[in-house]
């Protein structure tokens, strides 16, 4: 699954990549970064699409990016490539909440996200606290006209736990920071808040339309994007809305080209 649709693109098959891919050859720009190649298509000032560039040839896996309007503070704490790039080319392990002081930096709640354009962050040293703007790209997005709506949908079980509306659920919560060959956990989550603003935006190189939500989570506030397809119930700004979320994320207060 490459999230491609989220945002508009065409993603039924290999052909329909294979003709991103060659859009990407002829209107994308190199970048470089760290001895790291990869090939960008920015779509229009929100979509972006990225590859690396292996031998001189782009590699193929696609990565889209949505820049949003998020600002989520994070303590920055690990970071490895992927093993595989199917999903991404690297991910970072961080905290939500982070704090700092002399020789340390902590944070609240685990999570992880992947960044399609890894390697433009080799230069900064971790941990460190940063400012993330995260993106949610969800396979399911449930809309609730308010949270009495939610409550309702979403009761307490029978010893009386529940999620209020305002949850940040990562996969990785309760698990090792990293899996088998020391692979980062996946980046994950599932994401629940009240909605700040919403839309319904068009991909103006497909004319395809996806859907959009800025989320206030009990972390902080998150981008969350997906087909149409994928959306349940009514989204709109002053409601609810819950999302099971793949999170990939930009670092903004650091100096990369």
């Amino acid at each position: 699954m490459t999230y491609l649709q989220d945002m508009g693109f065409h993603d039924g098959n290999g052909r329909d990549r294979l003709r991103t891919l060659m859009l990407m050859q002829e209107q994308g720009e190199e970048i470089v970064a760290s001895g790291a190649r990869y090939l960008k298509l920015a779509v229009d000032d929100r979509l972006e699409l990225w590859t690396r560039i292996i031998e001189g040839k782009p590699e193929g896996y696609l990565h889209s990016y949505f820049v949003g309007e998020s600002r989520f503070p994070v303590a920055l704490l690990e970071r490895t490539p992927r093993a595989s790039r199917v999903m991404s080319d690297g991910a970072f392990f961080c905290r939500t909440k982070p704090l700092q002081a002399d020789g340390w930096i902590a944070g609240q709640l685990p999570f992880v996200f992947d960044a399609p354009d890894y390697h433009r962050y080799d230069t900064l040293s971790l941990p460190s606290v940063a400012v993330a703007q995260i993106t949610g790209a969800a396979s399911r997005l449930i809309g609730y006209a308010d949270e009495d709506e939610y409550e309702e949908a979403n009761p307490p079980d029978e010893k009386g736990y529940g999620w209020q509306a305002r949850h940040f659920v990562p996969v990785c919560i309760g698990e090792p920071t990293r899996g088998e060959g020391g692979e980062l956990q996946p980046a994950g989550a599932v994401v629940s808040g009240f909605v700040l603003d919403t839309a319904i935006l068009t991909n103006p190189l497909t004319g395809i339309d996806f859907c959009w939500a800025l989320i206030e989570t009990i972390c902080g506030v998150i981008d969350v994007i997906c087909s149409p397809n994928d959306l349940e119930g009514y989204l709109h700004t002053g409601g609810v809305a819950t999302a099971n979320c793949f999170l990939t994320g930009r670092i903004l207060d650091c100096a990369v080209r």
